[in-house]
């Protein structure tokens, strides 16, 4: 779990980054939306092909791991 403050500085580089835009909502308390940007829209794929890469095993990785050789990943 994220601390709240390490959640707002995530979110302030992606803001600089121009990956998300924040919306402050007046009142009290105070409210912010976070959104993607066009920018943040385009990475979609790059994540997803991150993710799949990630989550999918090969057999050569796992005899790898099987055999107690260290991962160059890891």
């Amino acid at each position: 779990m994220l601390s709240d403050k390490v959640l707002s500085d995530r979110l302030a580089q992606l803001g600089e980054a121009g990956v998300v835009e924040r919306d402050r909502r007046p009142g009290w308390p105070p409210r912010v939306r976070y959104a993607l940007t066009p920018s943040g829209h385009r990475l979609g794929p790059v994540l997803q092909a991150l993710w799949d890469w990630g989550t999918e095993a090969s057999p050569t990785d796992s005899a790898a791991e099987g055999s107690g050789a260290p991962s160059p990943l890891r």
